[in-house]
Formats: structure tokens, sequence, C-alpha cells
């Protein structure tokens, strides 16, 4: 673990058995405040991956809606999304669960991937499930850079751009 990554998000039960997870104020101090502050930096690039198209679009408007992130490019599945994510270098993606080929975690496995190949690339699940299996894979490794968000928890904008932000 680099120096100044703490990890400081933590999985809470809530009702009706979802899971979410929040990031603690140790994650950005250190060099990850430098690192990730928004304030800081001219922009967060993002790419998207969601097989759902009009999921995928409307997430992809916030997005590009919002002046601290720059939309770097959207997938429909596994094989899209780590193309992208080597032509583009994104600083985080956003990432549905399931998607094709398989629609069983293709989510997890681009996780895994990015922590072997790209560890600097933040990701935030954006799922529909509220099985703690999916976000205890997406933790095994570590929480630094990683957020789990439910789809039908998100509140606002405002708190997915947060979780952009954290990771």
């Amino acid at each position: 673990m680099a120096p100044g990554y703490h990890h400081a998000f933590t999985v809470a039960a809530l009702t009706h058995s979802e899971l979410v997870l929040s990031c603690g104020p140790a994650y950005l101090c250190g060099s990850a405040r430098t690192r990730y502050d928004h304030r800081l930096m001219d922009t967060i690039r993002v790419a998207l991956a969601e097989d759902n198209v009009l999921l995928r679009e409307g997430v992809s408007r916030l997005v590009s809606s919002n002046d601290d992130f720059e939309l770097v490019g959207t997938a429909s599945d596994l094989p899209q999304l780590l193309a992208l994510v080597d032509a583009e270098h994104p600083d985080v993606v956003i990432t549905d669960i399931r998607m094709p080929p398989t629609g069983t975690n293709e989510g997890i496995q681009a996780a895994g991937w990015l922590r072997e190949n790209h560890p600097d690339v933040g990701v935030v699940v954006l799922s529909q499930y509220t099985a703690p299996g999916y976000a205890m894979a997406l933790l095994e490794h570590g929480s630094a850079g990683r957020a789990y968000l439910l789809k039908e928890r998100v509140a606002s904008v405002d708190e997915l751009a947060r979780a952009i932000r954290a990771v």
C-alpha cells in the first residue's frame, strides 16, 4: 500500500440487508489528499462500463455535466472496458457488476484486473445487488480506491460525484 493510503472504507449493514461503503476521513490524508482533492486537479478522467444503454447514457450525462470530470469513454461489456482502460488511462472506472459476456461478475473481474494492471485506477461499482458477496469480493484485496454503491440508494448526483472523488 502506498504511503498516505488507509483502508478507511467500511462495510455497514443497513436495513433490508443493503450494503454501502463509506469513505472515512482517514482516506484523504497525506499524499492521497494531494492526489485526489478535486480542487487541486484539473479534471478526473472517468471511464464508464454499463450494459444497459439507458443507464449508460444517463450516467454518462451526469459525469459529463460535472466540471471536475472528463468522460473518456464508455463500454458495454468487459472486453470493451479493458480495452478502454488500456487506451485512455482513466483515473476512475465506474462499472456495473454484471455485464456481458457472461452476465455474472464482470465488474468484480474488472476491479481485480485493474488492481493488478493499473493499480492507480479507482473503481466505483454501481450495483443493484444487495448480496454481501459482491461487496466482499470487491474488497477482498483491499478497500483502497474502491467504492460499492447500490443504484437504488444513490440519492443524488453529488453522492456519485463524492464516490468518484474518493476513490
